[in-house]
């Protein structure tokens, strides 16, 4: 369980993220003073982590407060292929 603020800095957006017994909630425009991590990119990071490119996400991800977290979670994603068959015969 834990909470992050994310702020996506070349889109000036901001989310609050929740993950409690594994399902992940965001809520927009929302931030929390007691947030056990803070992750600041552009939004070139989020693909970094959704490619799970660690040396991406090191070089493009500001963290504040627990810097384990991101890695933590990391390792619970799956990567997605973009050449997958949506329908078979």
């Amino acid at each position: 369980n834990a909470t992050v603020n994310l702020r996506i800095t070349d889109r000036d957006e901001q989310y609050l993220l929740t993950l409690r017994s594994g399902v992940l909630l965001y809520q927009p425009d929302t931030q929390s003073e007691s947030a056990d991590a803070t992750w600041t990119m552009p939004s070139a990071g989020m693909f970094a982590i959704l490619s799970l490119n660690e040396e991406s996400m090191n070089s493009l991800i500001e963290q504040e407060g627990d810097t384990a977290l991101l890695g933590d979670m990391c390792e619970h994603l799956t990567a997605s292929y973009p050449y997958f068959s949506i329908v078979e015969p």
